[in-house]
């Protein structure tokens, strides 16, 4: 593996590459001076799903996985491909909950036989996973809780599993490039039938146990982005055709909402990410963004991106937006990672004052992380009582912590099943509880 350099800019002194509103927070430099020349471009970013601003997420580079805990303020390497290969890198990514995921590794150029990792720890270490035709390149995972089915696909079948990675089964031979879910059980991917002679969806209602053929009318390419808790979703068209367009049904029928055609110096990537409220596309040119649901765009400037690495090359919900930008001059390489939180949000990124505290998963089997932030430093403690206000359990012995935010993981695996409640004790007499629920 490679020894990575990162680079950390403030949000100030950038260059005139991006818009005001975005800054660059990250450079993933490698140091065996390889095609790319330095910044690795960026091939996923995936943030999980927690309570509040986003903090624990993930970037995939062209030869490296790395994880945050502080919103992308800080880099580590989680993962690495031994080496520098650009058919060979981390396409996508999805965890159940704060300690168990999987990422994907799109894997033409090698004969490794890793398509697929899991990691039990929350993302600090990883094993590679066995199955059927894992040789070949992986696009997408996706975990539906319901079913407790790992769907997963390369680029000759999709595949599933009910015991989170440990055994396959080849249940479809299609291609998927990205699911996308309305609910936890109502679903849909674009796929291509191997060797992708042509495109259509499938669409589930039960979680992935069953499939649905449907073949849109007048949609051209790109990859659709389902609204959850609506019947709407969104595409954005793939290359030089930059429509726009918008379904409230369930992806029967669509309209076209938007033509960005005009622009003729834009790409699109046709990727669209955001919810009702912001929606961003990205280009060869750099971000567009709509405040209105898909009516109207404007150019944000961001980080622009010239190739198609994979899927979720930006991240975009939660008053935050997250983007690799690459160049090519003969040669594709990075331009870092940036980000942009959105006006209307009021999202603030620097939390250090916030006093929340939660936990990641709630109610829990055996497992949960505890999230705390401390305005200053302070004496901390904490443990878990009962409700008959009986300690069973210490998180965390009494400590100097730093101000900030801090994680422990609390394990109650030796409980019964029932309520309890975490307790964190600071020095200045404060003292902050959450109710637990084991399972």
């Amino acid at each position: 593996m490679r020894t990575i350099v990162f680079i950390f800019l403030a949000s100030i002194g950038l260059t005139s590459e991006v818009g005001a509103q975005w800054r660059k927070i990250a450079d993933f430099i490698g140091t065996d001076h390889d095609l790319f020349r330095g910044s690795e471009p960026v091939t996923c970013v995936y943030f999980l799903d927690l309570p509040g601003p986003p903090r624990i997420g993930f970037v995939g580079t062209e030869s490296e996985l790395h994880k945050t805990t502080d919103g992308g303020r800080s880099w580590k390497s989680v993962w690495g491909n031994g080496g520098s290969y650009d058919r060979y890198y981390p396409s996508d990514i999805f965890f159940k909950d704060s300690m168990v995921g999987w990422f994907t590794v799109y894997n033409q150029a090698q004969s490794t036989d890793d398509a697929c990792y899991r990691t039990t720890d929350g993302g600090e270490h990883w094993v590679k996973l066995m199955g059927p035709g894992f040789q070949r390149a992986a696009t997408s995972v996706f975990y539906c809780a319901p079913t407790n089915r790992l769907l997963l696909s390369n680029d000759t079948a999709i595949r599933i599993s009910t015991d989170y990675g440990d055994t396959w089964s080849i249940t479809l031979r299609y291609m998927a490039f990205t699911f996308s879910f309305w609910s936890p059980l109502k679903g849909v991917i674009p796929v291509s039938p191997y060797p992708y002679t042509s495109g259509f969806w499938l669409t589930t209602s039960d979680g992935g146990v069953t499939w649905d053929s449907m073949v849109p009318q007048n949609v051209l390419g790109g990859e659709i982005l389902a609204i959850p808790g609506t019947s709407s979703c969104f595409i954005a068209t793939y290359g030089w055709n930059r429509l726009i367009q918008r379904s409230d049904d369930f992806g029967h029928t669509w309209r076209v909402i938007a033509d960005l055609t005009a622009d003729s110096s834009v790409y699109c990537t046709g990727i669209i990410r955001g919810d009702l409220s912001r929606l961003f596309i990205q280009t060869d040119s750099g971000m567009f963004v709509s405040v209105d649901e898909g009516v109207t765009w404007k150019k944000d400037d961001g980080p622009s991106y010239v190739t198609n690495f994979t899927n979720d090359r930006f991240y975009a919900a939660k008053g935050v937006t997250i983007a690799g930008m690459t160049y090519s001059d003969g040669f594709i390489k990075g331009g870092g990672l940036w980000e942009e939180d959105w006006p209307q949000s009021g999202v603030a990124r620097s939390a250090s004052k916030d006093t929340g505290v939660f936990v990641t998963e709630n109610p829990f089997d055996k497992l949960t992380t505890l999230h705390f932030t401390l305005s200053e430093v302070s004496y901390t403690k904490v443990d878990v009582l009962d409700v008959l206000g009986r300690e069973v359990a210490v998180v965390g012995t009494g400590h100097i912590l730093d101000a900030g935010e801090h994680q422990l993981p609390v394990d109650l695996s030796g409980c019964t099943a029932g309520t309890y409640y975490l307790r964190i004790s600071l020095g200045t007499g404060e003292v902050r509880t959450v109710k637990l629920v084991k399972k």
